[in-house]
């Protein structure tokens, strides 16, 4: 496709490359960088849960193993087999002494993400120029197109992120889908659509966004075409828009090609490029059937979902709580935060806790309607990009408008996000330019050219935040501390510390026992927490839970050295934190209850008495703590004690007779005398 595209024009290669030369400057720095946030879970557990290639396509994306059932309503095997081929190549390059989790095998996940944004920004390039037409200044509209898109700083978090490779993915697929919906269009040949049917189906496998193809592709050949009419011309080369007259054309008169200069200085001076016609024309085709690509499209997503149906996920209730009017108003207000993110993305912050209120909601909604409205104007001129545009930002960013309600969700809305809708940004900056007349095309392309720039420093500066756990959460507490309301300040400076003292917990759940620091860090963490809230508030209660925790893990390490003095000592400051957090929490009942009937059947197993299981007591217990999780009572003993209960359960049908139910009931506990020996050490 470049090859021909190009032809021997080193502008035209120039074109292609530079966006690609930017991109490789402004994001060469996060190679530096160590896992992070979510990349702890996929290198800690997510990886090791796929043992086969069945185990990719029938097991829920992102379930650590903190999650008791192992599931998640999440089905990404495209991206799960990226993380094993990642950890594959890891594995060639280093040796054993090398920890999974160290920095330096975080080098080539980050190599691979890299390079999947390049090959998305080529990608993006050839879209645009597909979507220009013959037009003069075309590749300097795609070169405009190219710089906004590979150098966007929205795009910090899904590159230096390695679990923002989701998006980075999904959109490469997704775009080489349009790209061969158009060709599909244009030669009528049977192994396009074919292509088109598989980026369809790796998109949707690498994110469930990627269902937005569905609409975006007929969407896009109507738009640019006028209707889904057949057109039947005898000649590939009638494709070409006719030459203009030259003979007509005075040397003193504008030149035709809109550039506002004269003809004799323009196009009519020697060795200046071939004049044609800059207006857009329905696109000739020899033999697409509509209805077979339309009926492609829905096989797959049918195929898609037939598939899905078999892996373990779970549903999200969105709405939650939720009123249908609140919940529109909710995205509404999303879908405004978004908007005003992709036309001036600062400050760069990974964590957004709430989404923007009325007055700036208004602000970017009349905005966006604003432009909206221009670009049907446009389209009803003849110029079909700018309504595409708006299509494609709707159709991309629609689903993760699902995150404002989801009361499950960290962040409401998150940056990362945009990074599929911003190419709706990046078509549309080229479409200006081939619209626009003299001095103002000038100053557009050199608006991205200067933006592009500046970008590359903007996004370096902001790579450093994500070189570690102790950067990343120290930016985000800085953010919080010189721009939010005191009262918000405090309130979400108390989540961010917790949400480092719970990467600190994870790393220290991983590393080799003789390893603190990272105990050390997350106790401190969780101490700012209880510092920074008053008592008897849901997050002083979590940051006593979890400061419990800290110390629990720490005396699990003591007594695993044999060293019962400092086991005891920690084992008594986690019980002083869980009781001060327990002081205000509506479970406290319901912790005594449990543990003396874990006590109980463990006495009983332990002893071999042959009473049987009392499996009603069981199942009454394992829905009271289903009921703590629902309120967001979740310390560590609550997983260890589900896993105990759930073994119970199984050993009670394993007596009865009932292989089926034991075996559902035993695989979900996991380790369960580690478990139970944890949950009587911690809670005694």
């Amino acid at each position: 496709m470049i090859s021909k595209l190009t032809k021997g024009n080193w502008l035209t290669l120039a074109v292609f490359a530079i966006p690609l030369i930017l991109s490789i400057a402004a994001f060469s720095n996060v190679i530096k960088g160590d896992f992070l946030w979510d990349d702890i879970s996929h290198q800690k557990s997510q990886i090791d849960r796929y043992k086969s290639p069945a185990d990719i396509f029938t097991k829920s994306f992102f379930a650590g193993r903190n999650l008791i059932h192992q599931q998640s309503p999440y089905y990404r095997p495209a991206i799960a087999t990226t993380y094993k081929i990642g950890e594959a190549l890891n594995n060639l390059v280093f040796d054993e002494s090398v920890e999974r989790m160290g920095a330096r095998r975080a080098i080539i996940p980050h190599i691979l993400t890299l390079i999947t944004h390049l090959i998305t920004v080529l990608l993006v390039m050839v879209l645009t120029w597909q979507l220009i037409g013959n037009h003069a200044w075309r590749p300097l509209a795609v070169l405009a197109s190219g710089l906004i898109f590979s150098t966007h700083p929205i795009h910090v978090e899904s590159i230096s992120f390695i679990a923002g490779r989701t998006d980075t993915i999904s959109t490469l697929f997704l775009v080489a889908a349009l790209i061969t919906t158009w060709r599909y269009r244009e030669r009528g040949r049977v192994h396009l659509l074919i292509l088109t049917a598989v980026f369809y189906l790796f998109s949707l496998f690498s994110k469930e966004t990627g269902l937005a193809v569905l609409f975006i592709a007929p969407a896009m050949l109507w738009l640019f075409s006028g209707s889904f009419a057949k057109t039947n011309e005898a000649d590939e080369e009638e494709d070409e828009e006719p030459e203009i007259d030259l003979s007509k054309i005075g040397r003193n008169q504008p030149c035709p090609c809109g550039s506002g200069k004269k003809y004799k200085t323009c196009h009519g001076k020697h060795g200046a490029p071939k004049l044609v016609l800059s207006r857009h024309k329905k696109v000739r085709t020899k033999d697409w059937q509509p209805l077979w690509f339309i009926g492609t499209l829905v096989l797959v997503t049918i195929v898609y979902f037939v598939v899905r149906s078999f892996a373990d996920l779970v549903s999200l209730d969105f709405l939650g709580k939720t009123g249908p009017v609140d919940a529109l108003a909710r995205m509404i207000a999303g879908a405004a935060f978004y908007f005003g993110k992709l036309l001036y993305p600062l400050p760069l912050v990974h964590m957004h806790w709430d989404i923007p209120g009325f007055a700036y909601s208004a602000v970017m909604l009349g905005a966006g309607v604003a432009l909206t409205a221009a670009a049907i104007f446009a389209f009803r001129k003849g110029h079909a990009i700018f309504l595409f545009s708006v299509v494609l930002f709707v159709f991309t960013l629609g689903p993760s408008l699902l995150s404002v309600l989801n009361e499950a969700s960290t962040t409401p809305v998150s940056e990362r996000l945009l990074y599929t809708p911003s190419i709706a940004l990046s078509l549309s900056l080229a479409g200006l330019i081939v619209i626009l007349q003299g001095y103002a095309r000038h100053a557009v392309l050199g608006l991205a050219v200067i933006i592009s720039l500046l970008s590359v420093w903007v996004i370096r500066e902001r790579n450093w935040d994500w070189q570690s756990q102790d950067t990343l959460w120290a930016a985000l507490i800085r953010f919080e501390e010189n721009r939010l309301p005191k009262r918000t300040k405090v309130i979400e400076q108390a989540v961010s510390w917790r949400a480092m003292g719970a990467s600190y917990l994870a790393r220290a759940e991983y590393y080799d026992d003789t390893k603190t620091d990272f105990l050390d860090k997350a106790e401190h963490a969780y101490g700012k927490v209880v510092e920074l809230t008053a008592p008897g508030e849901q997050l002083n209660i979590r940051g006593l839970i979890s400061t419990a925790d800290t110390h629990y893990r720490r005396a699990a390490r003591f007594i695993k050295d044999e060293d019962t003095a400092n086991a005891a000592e920690y084992y008594g400051r986690a019980a002083k934190a869980y009781k001060a957090a327990l002081k205000f929490s509506r479970g406290t009942r319901e912790v005594e209850k449990f543990y003396v009937e874990a006590t109980v059947l463990e006495d009983q197993e332990r002893e071999k008495i042959t009473k049987k299981v009392d499996l009603n007591k069981l199942f009454e217990a394992r829905e009271q703590l289903l009921v703590l999780r629902r309120v967001g009572y979740l310390p560590l003993w609550v997983t260890e004690y589900m896993s105990v209960v759930d073994h119970r359960i199984g050993v009670g049908y394993h007596r009865e007779g009932k292989p089926e139910e034991s075996k559902k009931y035993l695989e979900s506990s996991d380790q369960e005398d580690v478990h139970l020996e944890r949950l009587k050490r911690g809670l005694q």
